[in-house]
């Protein structure tokens, strides 16, 4: 899978995927956010969207938990966790007050027993792209999206 990384490569323009359903959720900075928002996003997903392809779910859980995860650790501020849909694509975003960005991320060819810094590395390893957007009143938004697969 190819990844856009951190402010480049892929171009992330919504409407060329027709992101139709949108859903957002406010949560707190705290150890809790990650597993709130699998679960959050595991109802919507199942229930609210009807969603089919227990692979697509397990994708999207996993990037909702390691970007959430990562803005806890490293934002500022509440977060906004956003899942958008459509018939080709579904992408999370979370959104936190901190102007810095994320590095790119690598291999953990330094130690690979140290706890941490393989969050990222996930993202982009498991997203067909993703990246990091710049908000105007402070902040970033950070983003990921996988590319639904016609039995989804």
């Amino acid at each position: 899978m190819s990844s856009g990384g951190p402010n480049g490569g892929a171009q992330r323009l919504e409407a060329d995927y027709e992101l139709d359903r949108v859903a957002s959720f406010d949560l707190s900075r705290d150890v809790s956010a990650p597993a709130r928002a699998r679960h959050a996003v595991e109802q919507l997903m199942l229930t609210a969207w009807s969603v089919r392809g227990r692979q697509l779910i397990d994708d999207v859980l996993l990037l909702t938990s390691e970007l959430v995860t990562n803005a806890v650790c490293h934002g500022v501020d509440r977060l906004t966790l956003r899942v958008a849909l459509g018939a080709v694509a579904v992408e999370v975003s979370v959104e936190d007050g901190s102007p810095l960005l994320p590095t790119r991320p690598s291999l953990l060819a330094d130690n690979a027993y140290r706890e941490g810094g393989r969050g990222l590395v996930i993202v982009s390893l498991l997203a067909d792209e993703w990246g990091v957007d710049q908000r105007p009143s402070a902040g970033k938004r950070v983003w990921a999206r996988l590319t639904r697969s016609t039995s989804s």
